[in-house]
């Protein structure tokens, strides 16, 4: 197998100590994995005198390899350079309408809560500047979803709201025309000096605040409103400088703290803040501290009232119960059935055990390698395994996971994205908001650990009214758990559900199988699966979350 063809490929840990060659017993040369630049430089020892060892450290330093042990070096680690191109076309590039989309005509639409504002029907009927029309119409939106005429009136109207609606339908669009009208027509005239972001915007995931921003940055082309973005693994002065006096700001929760901590940004003037994919947020302990940071730090400046809105393509009870503690005399929108999947995605489900998987997988993708397909697992170390295959068999792949530096992990995306490689090996990292043009079908060769995931994996195709295709390996030993869920979701959407598949449920009895099995013995809180879980859980939300 040819590894080399598989360039820049890897997990960050142990890369580092691998791509650290000795040279000679006097020099080191640090390789960083991804471009091959190679930086040289001379190694201290503890014989030199302090002020020598610290000027060195300095330099050393400033060619961008950090030292981690004093005296005798062992190891580096490459500082965080990369500053990203935000003019680069790959980032433009989105998903257009397809021969469905005016089948959004007939979701039906259910609104709670009182004084509802009154729905448009086009984007005539709302009053916005003509910067903003022009960049609507040159982004080829011709047409409003169901959510975009609900939710729009009611954000223009300041409301609270949170928002369900299924994949690819709008949700982006549907809270920044209404946010970018409002802040444009509101102009700040006073110069405090501050960096005070009018609206907040809170992600899960590095790509996802990626994305947004794009679309934000092209509707405010031509007008005096500002955005910016704050993510993890792009080169903090740079990151640091594009917060100065930006309108709309979109932000991963570990940026958004450390900024608030470090008063790079200022809560004086914020009117918005916005959650997408509010349900990922509100499950990690982590970002309800941040979220918590954020309404102190809004009162400590005197902002006693900011609106909110949540919007998601899955929201589960529990979790609406704790999001409604964020909102005040809210409205909550429902296209569709809530957590339901997209209904232009045909939905295929394979019965393969784990032994089997591999080969299944290495069959099924060979024999069909034309257009995009988009393959997920749930380890990092399995996805590089499986894209080295893919390429050792002459297909062109890539991975994206939360080991792969930001760098590597936006040059995958967006070589998926321009069609330069027609399949992508990911992890949970991309299952959620991104909108990635023409993915014809989406594998899911691991099953997630939650079905709520298995609809916004399978939401990366068939959105915008365009069809798609998902496949799913369903291992009846390790994924039994999910089977009851599974049919359900295959039955709301009209999808052929297979016999064998019935028959599990059938017979599924939860304390003996699966994932999710629970122990049902008194004063036992959780079972040795569920704490494994949570482990896993906290991986992913490190890696996505910052």
């Amino acid at each position: 197998m040819d590894t080399s063809k598989f360039n820049g490929i890897g997990r960050g840990r142990g890369r580092r100590l691998n791509n650290v060659v000795s040279n000679s017993p006097s020099s080191h040369t640090y390789n960083n994995g991804v471009d091959n630049e190679e930086l040289s430089f001379d190694k201290l020892s503890l014989n030199d005198n302090k002020e020598n060892f610290s000027q060195s450290v300095r330099e050393f330093s400033n060619n961008r390899v950090k030292i981690i042990e004093d005296g005798d070096i062992s190891m580096a680690v490459q500082r965080v350079n990369y500053i990203p191109d935000d003019n680069a076309e790959d980032y433009q590039l989105h998903v257009n309408s397809g021969i469905n989309f005016d089948n959004y005509d007939n979701v039906q639409v259910h609104v709670t809560g009182r004084n509802i504002p009154e729905a448009i029907t086009s984007i005539e009927d709302f009053q916005i500047p003509e910067f903003l029309r022009l960049n609507i119409k040159s982004s080829d939106y011709k047409k409003l979803t169901p959510v975009q005429k609900y939710t729009i009136p009611m954000i223009n109207s300041d409301r609270d709201l949170m928002a369900c609606a299924q994949t690819g339908s709008g949700k982006t669009m549907a809270f920044l025309v209404p946010i970018i009208k409002n802040i444009s027509e509101n102009p700040d005239t006073s110069s405090s000096g501050k960096n005070s972001p009018k609206c907040l915007i809170v992600v899960p995931t590095r790509e996802l605040c990626r994305q947004i921003f794009t679309v934000a940055h092209r509707l405010c082309k031509d007008s005096s409103v500002k955005c910016s973005y704050s993510y993890g693994g792009v080169e903090m002065r740079t990151s640091m400088m594009k917060l100065y006096k930006c309108d709309i700001l979109v932000s991963t929760p570990g940026r958004l703290v450390a900024n608030l901590e470090s008063a790079a940004i200022s809560l004086d003037k914020i009117r918005y803040l916005v959650l997408d994919e509010a349900d990922r947020l509100l499950q990690n302990e982590k970002f309800m501290e941040s979220i918590k940071l954020v309404y102190e730090k809004s009162k400590l400046v005197g902002v006693d009232k900011f609106h909110v809105s949540m919007f998601s393509a899955t929201f589960p009870a529990e979790i609406q119960q704790l999001g409604e503690s964020l909102l005040s005399d809210h409205l909550f929108v429902a296209v569709g059935l809530v957590g339901a999947a997209n209904t232009d995605i045909k939905q295929t489900v394979l019965q393969v055990n784990s032994h089997d998987k591999l080969n299944a997988s290495l069959e099924y993708l060979t024999n069909n390698k034309t257009g995009k397909t988009l393959v997920f697992v749930q380890a990092k170390r399995f996805a590089d395994f499986l894209g080295i295959r893919l390429i050792d068999l002459n297909l062109l792949a890539t991975t994206i996971h939360g080991d792969r530096d930001q760098a590597a992990r936006e040059s995958a995306l967006n070589d998926f994205k321009s069609g330069r490689v027609n399949f992508l090996v990911a992890t949970d990292v991309a299952s959620r908001g991104l909108d990635i043009p023409k993915v014809d079908t989406v594998i899911n060769i691991d099953m997630p650990e939650d079905m709520d995931v298995y609809i916004h994996r399978i939401g990366r195709t068939g959105r915008c009214g365009n069809p798609g295709l998902s496949v799913s390996f369903f291992d009846e030993e390790k994924d039994i758990a999910l089977a009851p869920r599974l049919v359900k979701i295959l039955n709301e959407s009209g999808q052929e559900c297979p016999d064998w598949l019935h028959s599990l449920c059938s017979g599924y009895r939860p304390f003996e199988h699966g994932r999710n099995r629970k122990d049902y013995r008194q004063n036992v809180e959780s079972s040795t699966f569920v704490e494994k879980k949570k482990f896993m859980n906290a991986s992913d939300e490190q890696d996505d979350f910052f």
